[in-house]
């Protein structure tokens, strides 16, 4: 398996991303194999988890994105859903 490192700069737009974000905020990234690295294609807002899918099924390259739902409850409480996989 291969590492890859992320582009310059990227780990603080991702963590600005994970910080300042509201739902329907969508950074698009892609993995460029002849650098080694993880490189950011887009950074949207206002999108939907049905937009998204028609983005990517419009695509032909693998892309890979970080999503962030608001998840609003019936008595008006919000929470930000954000899933990170752990390092192994």
């Amino acid at each position: 398996m291969a590492d890859y490192k992320l582009e310059e700069g990227l780990d603080k737009k991702v963590k600005t991303f994970r910080e300042r974000g509201t739902g329907g905020h969508v950074m698009v990234l892609k993995i460029d194999n002849g650098k080694g690295e993880i490189q950011e294609v887009e950074t949207m807002t206002g999108k939907s988890p049905a937009d998204m899918a028609e983005y990517f099924d419009e695509s032909n390259e693998p892309r890979y994105m970080l999503y962030i739902h608001t998840l609003k409850h019936a008595d008006g409480r919000g929470a930000q859903l954000w899933r990170q996989p752990q390092r192994r």
